[in-house]
């Protein structure tokens, strides 16, 4: 049986070999297709989180936002903000069923 995707690229990858119109494409127009929709992931991500992050941590959230690296931002999330797991399954289900069923 076949691992999961562990990252955005590889559900992204996962979702695009689903769909049968992208047999045979050129390869560096499929891979410029698989960065935009890991992009567009990210910033859908990223946004559900930080709406998600209690009122009263705001201001914490947006200083580290602006000064903070990428892994600190990830562990303050993941120790702050409730259901971190449910919220990135919810949007990653929603642009697989959004593109498969497009």
């Amino acid at each position: 049986m076949e691992q999961p995707p562990q990252s955005v690229e590889e559900f992204v990858t996962w979702v695009l070999d689903q769909d049968p119109s992208l047999k045979g494409m050129d390869s560096r127009v499929r891979s410029e297709l698989e960065a935009d929709y890991v992009e567009e992931l990210d910033t859908k991500v990223t946004r559900a989180l930080v709406d998600a992050v209690p009122e009263e941590l705001l201001a914490d959230v947006e200083q580290l936002l602006d000064h903070g690296s990428m892994p600190e931002i990830q562990a303050w999330i993941t120790h702050r903000v409730p259901n971190v797991n449910m919220i990135i399954l919810q949007i990653l289900t929603q642009f697989k069923e959004e593109y498969l069923s497009a």
